[in-house]
């Protein structure tokens, strides 16, 4: 005889099998449904105690300077600071593209002289946090969707004797922003032949 308990386990093991079928369902679901569960996460979490949401990085060679109030989340601004100064990005105008909860955005515009950093984010929440927490004259922040930035344009632009080979590389049903993510294997053995192939036709 089934208890209460259980009837209600396995109703939200239906649901959670629907929800994963939705999301599957194709791209668009895929994103609508991601764009509705990051709002809704981001109001949960409108909280001012932590900034970042991404790993950390830590070497014996780099210790930067911070404030004392942001020490608790010295790793994950480490990991900006290590990928940001790849480039010399000082006096030059940063897009960062997910800007979350803003912690990133904010340490490149304090601390690395950017000329001026613009964050999007596709969750109105969100930027409502970053807007109401990271007010620097150099950052700003607006909802925005990645897979809209008009960045091959500006590159048409910028290079209009260039021609222009651009794709996605992580494959189908693959994440890079948690810790469970992954890289779609054959996917990208295909992609990389692919590509071979295509620059292969070209004279250097």
């Amino acid at each position: 005889m089934k208890t209460k308990n259980n009837v209600c386990w396995e109703a939200f093991g239906l649901i959670q099998k629907l929800l994963v079928l939705l999301v599957h369902f194709g791209p668009k679901t895929k994103r609508w449904f991601r764009r509705v569960w990051y709002n809704i996460f981001a109001r949960k979490a409108y909280s001012h105690s932590f900034f970042f949401m991404n790993y950390g990085f830590s070497d014996e060679n780099l210790f930067i300077e911070m404030a004392p109030k942001e020490e608790h989340e010295r790793y994950p601004a480490q990991l900006y600071h290590h990928t940001a100064n790849q480039e010399c990005i000082s006096e030059k105008k940063v897009l960062k593209v997910g800007s979350s909860r803003g912690g990133g955005a904010s340490y490149i515009s304090r601390y690395l002289k950017p000329k001026s950093v613009l964050g999007i984010d596709i969750s109105k929440n969100a930027i409502k946090l970053c807007n109401s927490t990271h007010q620097y004259p150099n950052l700003s922040f607006c909802v925005g969707d990645s897979e809209k930035v008009p960045f091959v344009a500006m590159l048409d632009n910028q290079f209009p004797n260039a021609q222009f080979l651009i794709t996605g590389f992580l494959g189908p049903g693959s994440n890079a922003h948690n810790p469970n993510g992954f890289l779609h294997v054959p996917y990208a053995r295909k992609l990389t032949a692919c590509i071979s192939y295509v620059l292969g036709k070209f004279s250097f």
